[in-house]
């Protein structure tokens, strides 16, 4: 009989002790078990979000097999239980071509082993990556609700140097102390008497001591605190200036005269209109920014500013960089064929995440109807004279915010389920027409669309090597 281990996993600790999730996979998992006549050995259970790196349980899986090569194969319920980041699935992918281990997927049905098909092994990495983009959605949601927060002119994260945050009252407050030394920085300065180095040292002569840790200001610490507007009474989140609900420490007109003395010392900026990738490229020998050179009025070279060292490589035409990143782009460009074949796995995939949807919906459903009792049962206390206004209004506040965040999860469930898929075809409909649209493209153009590509970009030796984002990369392996 062939032997396997179980991994079971929940996302949150509230889920475990609800019992529901982990419960229902091991019933699943040993059903299945029994059915294909498979021998569990162990079991693996945890409650940590899959989008950490170094879960306690799955390295236990993972060392376990490593230890009990005889195991050949791991039971999960589906893809985003076993994980939801890339650097654990090419573990995966390594356990499974080295033990040669299967994954059996069960709700999934499917599958993985060094053997199983490349058409299996495509359709896991997207959902890999569909998995990763939900960790991602969420990650959004959050930052809509920080977006909302700092609208309403409340600053939704950590107080800066000189305020501090209430936890009684939640909001930011000015630090007696520290604020002191914000504003006698920005008097100094303001002055066109003292540089910031000179500010540093003076502000510990007045005995100001910036932190016990370290008494004396660092220049970019005092940098950074002469030009945040935000100890004006404004902040800027999001992109968006925004007034605050905090005190201001400095008036608007000093701090724009500090403005003008930091200004003031600036070098001009020089621009590189002409050279299309200049400010892309780094060097692979020193990790200097690559510069351009027109010879002749019309060849363009690159070549490193060598202000670190006296690199090997001297110089590479913009036509050999073109050709390059033309060849790197064709390589996660794909056919009609394939783009077509691949739409039709993802609205596959879809079906069974459109279950999964409907199951959680329903259970979010009838949670929402039981707030809605309670607050039924709240007003009726409150008639019949059973509790005060004041508590009534108190408890409705706190019963209507847990209603409101349940409603949103609701709400996210059933518009992330679509937006997955949505976005991986957008993604394939994009590989499939990327070389193309890249060949015709000005070469200004062709920067811009390298950086959407990459994260990182570096000539070594006369060869480019572009660093692609994880989308890119999985297509193009």
């Amino acid at each position: 009989m062939n032997q396997a281990v179980i991994y079971a996993r929940v996302s949150t600790k509230e889920q475990q002790k609800e019992g529901f999730s982990i419960p229902s996979q091991l019933k699943l998992l040993h059903e299945y078990a029994d059915k294909k006549c498979i021998s569990i050995i162990k079991e693996f259970t945890e409650s940590e979000t899959a989008k950490k790196i170094g879960r306690t349980e799955f390295n236990n899986l993972i060392d376990y097999l490593k230890a009990n090569k005889q195991i050949k194969i791991i039971l999960v319920e589906k893809t985003d239980r076993l994980t939801r980041n890339f650097n654990d699935y090419v573990l995966i992918d390594q356990i499974v071509n080295e033990l040669d281990i299967e994954v059996h997927l069960v709700k999934e049905g499917e599958v993985l082993s060094k053997y199983a098909k490349s058409h299996t092994k495509l359709i896991h990495s997207i959902k890999v990556a569909l998995a990763k983009n939900f960790i991602d959605n969420l990650s959004e949601e959050t930052s809509k609700g920080m977006l909302e927060k700092a609208s309403q002119g409340f600053y939704p994260s950590k107080a800066p140097y000189g305020y501090k945050n209430n936890t009684q009252t939640k909001l930011i407050e000015a630090d007696e102390q520290k604020s002191k030394i914000v504003q006698r920085a920005y008097e100094l300065y303001a002055s066109g008497l003292f540089s910031i180095q000179m500010i540093r040292d003076q502000l510990y002569r007045e005995g100001f001591i910036f932190r016990n840790s370290t008494p004396k200001a660092s220049v970019s610490s005092l940098h950074k605190i002469l030009t945040n507007q935000f100890y004006t009474g404004y902040f800027i989140f999001k992109g968006v200036h925004r007034i605050g609900h905090h005190p201001p420490l400095i008036s608007m007109s000093l701090f724009k005269e500090v403005q003008y003395q930091l200004k003031k010392l600036n070098k001009p900026d020089y621009s590189k209109r002409e050279i299309a990738f200049a400010g892309l490229i780094k060097c692979g020998h020193c990790g200097n920014l690559i510069t351009g050179d027109i010879k002749k009025g019309k060849y363009i070279y690159y070549r490193c500013t060598h202000s670190k060292q006296k690199c090997p490589d001297k110089y590479i035409r913009e036509e050999k960089l073109d050709d390059q990143f033309a060849s790197i782009v064709k390589s996660f460009s794909i056919t009609k064929e394939q783009f077509e074949w691949m739409v039709k796995g993802l609205k596959e995939i879809n079906k069974v995440k459109d279950c999964e949807v409907k199951e959680r919906t329903k259970q979010i459903t009838l949670e929402i109807e039981k707030w809605n009792l309670r607050l039924s049962k709240l007003y009726e206390d409150k008639l019949e004279g059973v509790i005060d206004e004041r508590f009534y209004k108190n408890k409705a506040r706190e019963l209507r915010d847990k209603q409101y965040e349940v409603e949103a999860k609701l709400s996210n469930l059933t518009r992330v389920s679509f937006e997955n898929v949505e976005m991986a075809i957008q993604l394939l409909d994009f590989a499939k027409d990327a070389y193309k649209f890249f060949s015709s493209i000005e070469k200004f153009e062709q920067a811009k669309f390298i950086k959407t590509i990459s994260s990182n970009c570096f000539v070594k030796d006369g060869q480019v090597h572009l660093e692609l984002k994880k989308p890119f990369l999985l297509l193009s392996k």
